[in-house]
């Protein structure tokens, strides 16, 4: 087994990216707070309500970090990246910040400990295990912007899984199609899933709902990072970018 590098020290430019997509979220919010988003005498509206863009730049982000180390060894022919490795990271990165922002949320915002519902009996495993988008009548409690985190937590979880039936599927030759087909499989389930759940819904006005706060609701956009992943890694294993590829260097 291979070590899964945490660290983008080929891809020097994903930290800017993930500055812009912080940036875009941060202000997004504000927006909210000043009364700016969704007020219809307001230039800047339309503007500040497509900043929530910066979630759909993270999770491209993370489907293309996170999957490039188990591409390169497929299309390379080398060993798996170590799960318990990669698990462990995945942790460290996410849990200790939430439970520091979660904590001190709960109990600066709130008039008392519980007010937001955090530290009771079935708050405190709710919302310490990011399970609060499971249900309708938690999905916005706690930390708000923790149901981006939910997402991420299942997406690092389905990753593993998914790279390893990549890897048992027949042909020895023809690792970049199977996985160029498995990205389209997983975009075609993503949009299914939100056209079932949206099409007896008005159009105008779109309920957050558990099932639409899941992964396969945001497939999609993972889909797009793990084909920049697939594409980088092919590169690097062909020793040469196509000529596709080279209009944009």
């Amino acid at each position: 087994m291979t070590r899964v590098n945490a660290r983008a020290n080929r891809l020097p430019l994903v930290d800017s990216l993930r500055a812009i997509a912080a940036l875009c979220v941060l202000l997004t919010h504000t927006a909210v707070a000043a009364g700016i988003s969704g007020n219809p005498h307001s230039a800047l509206s339309p503007y500040a309500q497509r900043l929530d863009v910066g979630v759909a730049i993270f999770f491209l982000i993370s489907g293309l970090l996170l999957y490039r180390p188990f591409a390169l060894a497929r299309l390379s022919g080398r060993p798996a990246p170590a799960t318990g490795a990669y698990a462990w990271r995945r942790f460290l990165r996410i849990a200790p910040a939430y439970w520091l922002a979660l904590t001190v949320t709960a109990l600066w915002v709130g008039t008392s400990a519980y007010e937001l519902g955090v530290f009771t009996s079935s708050g405190f495993p709710t919302y310490y295990l990011l399970l609060q988008t499971y249900r309708a009548h938690t999905l916005s409690g706690g930390l708000v912007q923790g149901w981006t985190l939910t997402i991420e937590i299942t997406f690092y979880a389905f990753l593993p899984l998914y790279a390893w039936a990549q890897r048992r599927l027949p042909g020895r030759g023809d690792g970049l199609r199977w996985e160029i087909a498995g990205l389209v499989a997983l975009v075609v389930i993503s949009e299914i899933w939100k056209g079932v759940l949206l099409a007896n819904g008005n159009p105008r006005q779109v309920v957050i709902t558990p099932a639409l706060d899941a992964l396969p609701a945001f497939l999609d956009q993972f889909a797009l990072g793990m084909a920049l992943a697939v594409l980088s890694a092919s590169i690097e294993v062909r020793g040469s970018s196509p000529r596709w590829v080279r209009r944009f260097d």
